[in-house]
């Protein structure tokens, strides 16, 4: 992968911490509606950045995997979201998602800097 891609990988992974800080208080402000609308861009980060890998690395790369597992737990999180108006969720559980949501993206980010290999373009 050339470190032009890469660079721009680790920065959009960034950005989808940052909106998970973010979503977090919108969570606990009961601003529903934007939440979901920030899940469904972080989902789409992530999507656009695991067809980015498998282009460059091939299908099955393990930055991928950590990809879809993240993209598993947005949809879990969605789904809550979703219907946190009828139930209440609770604060645990909401924790718990977002907890296993950061630790997903700590790995993704040390498998890019460790398993994806920079390539030099002359």
């Amino acid at each position: 992968m050339r470190q032009k891609q890469k660079q721009s990988i680790i920065e959009l992974t960034a950005l989808l911490k940052k909106a998970q800080e973010y979503m977090k208080s919108l969570l606990s402000k009961q601003e529903y509606t934007a939440v979901l609308d920030l899940l469904q861009q972080c989902q789409q980060s992530a999507i656009q950045i695991g067809s980015i890998i498998e282009e460059s690395e091939g299908e099955g790369f393990v930055t991928v995997k950590y990809l879809e597992e993240y993209c598993e737990l947005i949809f879990q999180v969605y789904e809550l979201v979703q219907n946190a108006e009828e139930t209440t969720v609770s604060e645990t559980e909401n924790a718990t998602l977002f907890q296993r949501m950061d630790e997903l993206l700590i790995k993704t980010e040390k498998s890019i800097e460790n398993d994806i290999k920079k390539r030099k373009e002359v």
